[in-house]
């Protein structure tokens, strides 16, 4: 994988997330800051097509959440654990790299693709192997 120049870093490994769902107050609309998130994953992702295939949902409801619509609680909490593992990788890997990380076997992961366990909810199990890949540790 190649190794990113932290100088590169353009100051998006600082954003921060939150790995818990937020509620919506009954106000029905997407919080700013999940969609501060969503926006994020776009800007690595660089598609909404590729946010969508992430997320296994149609590239429309992306464009309905970003208007305010708020997402289901599985797809807040998917929302925050890519935000939160694409903030981890990009501190440290550029932005296709870290994509390519989640779509790849990973040996951390009993050589299961990261992408597969966040959407079955196993988010620290990726987060964890996360870390262990920027640390340089073996499996």
């Amino acid at each position: 994988m190649m190794k990113k120049n932290m100088s590169a870093n353009r100051g998006t490994a600082s954003r921060q997330s939150r790995l818990h769902v937020r509620g919506h107050e009954g106000s029905g609309k997407f919080h700013v800051m999940q969609k501060a998130e969503l926006d994020f994953i776009e800007e690595v992702a660089r598609k909404k097509t590729k946010v969508a295939d992430l997320l296994q949902v149609d590239r429309s409801r992306i464009t309905k959440w970003q208007k305010g619509e708020f997402p289901d609680a599985e797809n807040v909490q998917k929302i925050a654990a890519l935000a939160h593992l694409f903030t981890l990788l990009i501190s440290y890997y550029y932005e296709d790299v870290a994509l390519s990380w989640l779509k790849g076997t990973n040996a951390h992961l009993g050589n299961k693709r990261p992408i597969d366990l966040i959407r079955k909810g196993q988010i620290d199990d990726v987060i964890l192997a996360a870390k262990q890949t920027i640390a340089g540790s073996y499996a």
